[in-house]
């Protein structure tokens, strides 16, 4: 266990401390924090500012949520010699640069937040391929390069691009980027083919094109690199570039803002759960805390609809997101991570999360879509509106996405046009 205390920023700002306890570590707010800002959901709706001291259970579900998982975390704790379980000297290693706006290191350290866009080791096409193909046993050649955490399950690879990337009918490819060095913000997430799961990545290009034509959804393309895996391009929706450098944008994943850990994501397959992530909940955080809780819910009723109707029975609550524009409001991150996994895992019948009360697919329909959005305080007339528009504009995605790529279509398109008229009355 590390014997070190971590600093904690946000943004450029320094604004509180990983204690390590002999169970773990204890998370605890700046004075000048707390005695400015108690209250306030300025890091998580899950560790709001106070006074006291976070226990070590809070503290774990937070952080750890900011760590990849599964081999990908093996890996970075085989490279640096460290336990898996040891999460605070894993955030010591690679917490430079962490999703939203949260860099934790050594005190020793300080965080750059806005940073040149040279910051980092240019590489080639070949170079990139290369180490995509090479993923997950090889992700890095150093330390210096080894300072990007992203959480999640699936393999990813962090890169800085110089300029705009060009895509031209769901495809790019990619020149002048490189790999971040010593924790430098990054533009781009590329996630390549699992070999497990042949298809997946251009089965998510395909839904992720269907939802941009429904609601706000992260940039996506297909990446066009000879010898490079199947790969997909997101653009981060957490970083902005702005003469030549970069700028973080808080956001945490929903299991964080509920205070769960990655483990929890999803909600119980047989019974019902206290602990279990849910719409209800993330509908009471936006409800307390964004300042547009109608439109909010509105948008979150959009998400949930795009997922059943894709087939994305992986969308945990790792998958829904919270921005935090400032210090007092949260609002929802556009959709990311749309995987049509009912094809692709025809065995999984599960949702991530219950609807209505039912987690099987097969077994939502309109009125457990209706009888959600209820449970959030929408009127009825509103969730009606809201599901019959969704449905409207997801035969237009599944026309758009059909003629980016094709054979994902033939896959996918006829099973989510199905899914799409079973929830039509």
């Amino acid at each position: 266990m590390a014997d070190e205390r971590l600093a904690v920023y946000l943004h450029e700002r320094h604004i509180g401390h990983l204690i390590p306890r002999r169970n773990g570590a204890r998370f605890s707010f700046l004075d000048e924090i707390k005695a400015s800002l108690v209250g306030s959901p300025m890091l998580s709706t899950a560790l709001i500012v106070q006074d006291d001291e976070f226990d070590t259970l809070q503290t774990r579900n937070w952080f750890t949520g900011l760590l990849p998982e599964g081999p990908r975390l093996t890996e970075l704790s085989r490279f640096f010699g460290i336990p898996e379980d040891d999460y605070l000297s894993v955030l010591r290693e690679v917490g430079w640069e962490c999703a939203g706006a949260v860099s934790i290191m050594a005190e020793e350290r300080t965080p750059a937040t806005m940073q040149a866009l040279d910051t980092m080791l240019v590489v080639s096409e070949q170079e990139l391929a290369q180490r995509l193909e090479a993923l997950p046993s090889h992700p890095y050649d150093e330390a210096r390069s080894l300072r990007v955490s992203l959480g999640g399950f699936q393999e990813k690879l962090c890169i800085c691009s110089r300029m705009p990337i060009r895509i031209e009918k769901g495809y790019t490819n990619l020149r002048e980027v490189g790999i971040p060095l010593d924790g430098a913000p990054t533009t781009h997430i590329l996630k390549p083919q699992p070999e497990r799961f042949p298809g997946m990545i251009e089965g998510e290009a395909w839904a992720m094109a269907v939802a941009s034509q429904v609601t706000p959804t992260a940039k996506t393309a297909l990446l066009s690199i000879e010898g490079a895996p199947p790969t997909l391009l997101v653009e981060r929706f957490d970083r902005v570039e702005n003469g030549g450098t970069l700028r973080r944008i808080h956001q945490e994943d929903c299991a964080q803002a509920m205070g769960l850990g990655p483990l929890q994501k999803y909600a119980a397959s047989g019974s019902p759960k206290r602990g279990d992530p849910s719409f209800l909940r993330i509908s009471s955080l936006l409800k307390t805390y964004s300042e547009d809780p109608g439109e909010q819910l509105k948008l979150l009723l959009a998400q949930m609809i795009v997922n059943v109707v894709a087939g994305n029975t992986d969308a945990h609550a790792k998958n829904y997101a919270f921005m935090h524009p400032d210090e007092a409001t949260i609002s929802l991150a556009p959709l990311y991570d749309v995987v049509p996994a009912r094809e692709i895992t025809p065995q999984v019948t599960d949702m991530g999360m219950r609807i209505g009360g039912r987690i099987r697919i097969d077994r939502i329909g309109y009125d457990q879509l209706i009888d959600e959005a209820e449970s959030w305080g929408m009127p009825t007339v509103t969730a009606q509106k809201v599901v019959r528009e969704v449905l409207e504009s997801f035969q237009e995605g599944i026309d758009y996405a059909n003629g980016l790529y094709p054979n994902a279509g033939d896959r996918h398109a006829e099973a989510s046009r199905a899914r799409k008229n079973s929830l039509l009355l």
